[in-house]
Order: structure tokens, then C-alpha cells, then sequence
């Protein structure tokens, strides 16, 4: 007989299915073939959501069977699980996209890595006006990516929609052996609510790492932040429900039925409204606000790609410039004390290294390592320098500039009569080579960037999220 508040509960899920998770379903449906939705592979998805949307009433139909082993069996293991299964079968797909489109970036039709050597402006013969090295090279290709680079089924829907089926497969089997084990049981055995407890967290902590594994790859499609949330989302109820709410003496009480009906419409609205309110907006991560150059090469397979790019055209030297920069900001964000420090230096060929650095108030402050001085005197002389070894394409007055900060000999011997140079630095500071980045990326993003980003790898990495 079920019991009046079992009927109001039943009652309240299929008014709420009926109404506002039908709606959503609709929605999603309606914008199919519209982005993000489309690169989301809706066959698995919709089969996870469906059976996400069904456990709440598998808890609420095994509470009416508390003597029936099976019942509980379907319910824990079918309904609970299986959504598992596919969330977590996601998150590896979307792992195994980044990894082939990583290795499709370093390796060539050689095999050998594509991307060219970085400047590795931190050398001990800066003083006797030597370059930078040049040699510290990029990762290499490893066994690991010739694996993915070398199966193109890793990518594939249809792999991982069977791989979800043998999960289920998987389950049905685990069904068969306990019920065999607990026949004449009243309840399933406690070391058996222990076993799934442990499978859920398993699969909840696979997930974090291959979110993890991810790192800054480039989330086109708002897939790595649905899975995220979900999976914060798992960890945080699956504590509540099995260590905060207080036991009743049921597996299937009241208040962890309601909580579980709770998670699952919280995840199921991520899954399922976020991507249409984004379909609708039209916010994804490869419209004109993300295809700006200098977001996209903060993931570092872009940077790669698109080194090896400007390889391709001979104009490396840009690329290089911005990794050199990039490392020693870096470096001076970690050696320097965040205190702002106005610091006066002057550089000679000779004795770059030495520095008269003055605050700009009496207070105590730390001081900027010779190391660092050194690195940025590196840098002018493999870039900036006029003859540089990898000399960049800068305007003649930015390059003057540097050349008072660097060399103020050279620029104190100029022909009499020519034009002083703009006294644009005065400081050696983090931000100095930022001039003559913006100068670079303003040529580089309409032009090499613009065509970089029609080609085939280019387009695999921005659809990579």
C-alpha cells in the first residue's frame, strides 16, 4: 500500500518532468543542429539525461519493495551507476580529442616534432654580448602521442557509444553474480552498498583527473565546464547524501529521495539549458571575441600550432619573441617582490649587468635580480637589436628606444645632427617588451593569425573543446 506522502512525492516528480525538464528537453532538441549543442554528440548525451531523469523514480519505486533484493539491485546499479558511466565515458572522449589534436600539431608526416626551438633568454654570456641560446626545445613527441595520433577511433561517437553499452553490459552482469550471492536475502548486504559507494567515488575522482589532464586546453564549446560542474556537483552530494543526512534505517528514506531528485535536476538543467542558452546567445569560444590572438595563444596547443605555422611562412621570429617574453615575465613575476619598485638602470654592452637602481621612496623595498637585468639585455640582443639573429619587425622609433635603454653609449656616439631618440624607458620592469609585442600581434592577428585560423589544424583545435 503506498502511503499518502509516497503519493504527493510521486505526484511532485511528474509535475516537474511534465512541465519544466520536458521543456527542456524540447529545447534541446529544437536547437540540435545549432552550436555548441551540435559538437556536444546528443546520442550519448540524450541517453545519459534520460536515465538521469529516471532515477529519482527508481529510488521511489525499489522504498516500495524494501524485502526485494532485485529491486534494489536495478535501482543502485542500473540507474545510479549507468549515468556514471556515461559522464565519465565524456570526459575521457573529450581527453582523447585534446590528445590527438596535440599530437596531430607536434608531429609531421616524418613523425618528428614540428615546433621549432625557444629562446631561452636566461645565459650566462649575455655580458660578453652573446644571444640568447637557442635550443631549449619544445616537448617532444612521445609514444603516448603516436598512440592517438596513430587510432583516429578515439574520436569517434560511435566508440564510445559502445564502450557506454558495454558498461551497461558491465552492470547487468554485477546484477546477475550478486543476486546469486544474496538469494534468500531480505536486503542487499552492507559490504555491497560499500562496493557501489566505492564506484561511485571512483568514478567521480577518474573524472577530476582527466579533467585535470585537460589543463588550458581551449574549452570552444563550454564542454569541459559542463563536465566540471557535474562532476563538483557528484563529489559535493554523494558526501551529503551518504555522510551528512543523518540515516533513517532505510537505504531510500524520504530526505535522501528528495536529495538525489535534487542533484539530478541541478545536473540535468546544466547538461541540458545551459547549452541551449548558449545556442541561443550564440556565445561560444570561437566567435570575433575569442578568435582575438592574444587569448587564444594562452592555450598552449594553439601556440604550438601556430609556431610551426609561422615556421611554414619564415616568420618564426615573432613567435619566438612572444615565448621569450613570456618567460621572463614569468621569471619576474616569481623572483621580483610584488611591491612596486621604480627602478632607474643603465646598460651598457660592457656592464648591462650592472644596475643603479633607485626607489622611488624611502621605504624598504627589494630589488630587481642581476639575473633579470640579464635576461632582458638577452632579449634585446636576439630580437630587438638592429642585425639581431632573429631581429623582429618593429617600428624604427620603438627600436631607438630600446637602443637609448640598452646601449646608451651607442646612442650618446650618433652622427651629430640626428634625431634623439624618444625616451620611451626609462625602467627595466616586467611590462617593458610589451611595446613591442603589441606593435608584432597587431600585424600578426590580421594577417598570418587570420590565415592560420583557416586551416584544418586550426579548426580541430578550436572544435577540440
Amino acid at each position: 500500500m503506498v502511503s499518502h506522502d509516497d503519493q504527493v512525492e510521486l505526484a511532485g516528480f511528474l509535475a516537474y518532468d511534465c512541465t519544466v525538464l520536458l521543456a527542456m528537453f524540447v529545447a534541446f532538441v529544437r536547437h540540435w543542429d545549432r552550436t555548441p549543442i551540435r559538437e556536444r554528440h546528443p546520442t550519448i548525451v540524450i541517453v545519459i539525461e534520460v536515465l538521469v531523469a529516471l532515477i529519482p523514480y527508481s529510488d521511489w519505486v525499489v522504498s516500495q519493495y524494501p524485502g526485494s533484493v532485485m529491486a534494489s539491485l536495478v535501482g543502485v546499479v542500473i540507474f545510479d551507476m549507468t549515468p556514471l558511466h556515461g559522464t565519465l565515458l565524456r570526459t575521457m572522449f573529450l581527453y582523447c580529442n585534446y590528445r590527438r589534436t596535440k599530437a596531430k600539431v607536434l608531429l609531421s608526416a616524418t613523425g618528428v616534432a614540428l615546433c621549432p626551438p625557444v629562446v631561452d633568454v636566461a645565459t650566462s654570456n649575455a655580458g660578453q654580448g652573446q644571444p640568447g641560446r637557442v635550443g631549449q626545445q619544445r616537448p617532444q613527441v612521445t609514444r603516448v602521442d603516436v598512440f592517438f595520433a596513430a587510432h583516429p577511433f578515439l574520436v569517434r561517437e560511435t566508440f564510445w557509444f559502445k564502450a557506454f553499452l558495454g558498461c551497461i553490459v558491465a552492470d547487468l552482469v554485477v546484477i546477475a553474480v550478486t543476486y546469486a550471492m544474496c538469494s534468500g536475502m531480505a536486503t542487499l548486504p552492507a559490504s555491497f552498498t560499500s562496493f557501489n559507494n566505492g564506484a561511485t567515488y571512483l568514478h567521480l575522482i577518474l573524472m577530476v583527473v582527466f579533467i585535470v589532464r585537460l589543463g588550458n586546453c581551449h574549452d570552444a564549446f563550454h564542454i569541459k565546464f559542463e563536465i566540471t560542474t557535474n562532476a563538483v556537483l557528484g563529489f559535493v552530494a554523494a558526501i551529503v547524501i551518504d555522510y551528512v543526512i543523518p540515516p533513517a534505517g532505510d537505504v531510500h528514506s524520504t530526505t535522501k529521495r528528495l536529495a538525489t531528485w535534487l542533484l539530478t535536476k541541478v545536473t540535468t538543467s546544466v547538461s541540458l539549458l545551459l547549452p541551449v542558452c548558449w545556442a541561443r546567445r550564440g556565445v561560444t569560444r570561437v566567435g570575433p571575441q575569442y578568435g582575438r590572438m592574444d587569448r587564444l595563444l594562452d592555450v598552449d596547443v594553439v601556440r604550438m600550432a601556430f609556431t610551426e605555422y609561422l615556421q611554414k611562412e619564415f616568420a618564426v621570429e615573432s613567435m619566438l619573441f612572444y615565448e621569450a617574453r613570456r618567460q621572463f615575465t614569468r621569471k619576474w613575476s616569481r623572483a621580483v617582490d610584488r611591491t612596486p619598485l621604480s627602478v632607474m638602470t643603465t646598460l651598457s654592452e660592457q656592464s648591462h649587468s650592472s644596475a643603479s637602481m633607485a626607489p622611488e621612496w624611502a621605504v624598504p623595498v627589494g630589488s630587481v635580480p642581476g639575473e633579470l637585468v640579464d635576461d632582458a639585455y638577452a632579449i634585446y640582443k636576439t630580437f630587438i637589436k638592429v642585425g639581431a639573429p632573429f631581429e623582429i619587425n618593429i617600428s624604427s622609433g620603438l627600436r631607438r628606444a630600446y637602443e637609448a635603454l640598452f646601449e646608451p653609449d651607442r646612442v650618446e656616439q650618433s652622427p651629430a645632427g640626428a634625431q634623439a631618440p624618444p625616451a620611451e624607458f626609462d625602467v627595466v620592469d616586467k611590462a617593458m617588451f610589451d611595446r613591442a609585442w603589441g606593435e608584432l600581434r597587431h600585424m600578426l592577428e590580421y594577417a598570418a593569425f587570420q590565415r592560420f585560423l583557416e586551416t584544418d589544424i586550426a579548426a580541430d583545435i578550436l572544435k577540440m573543446g
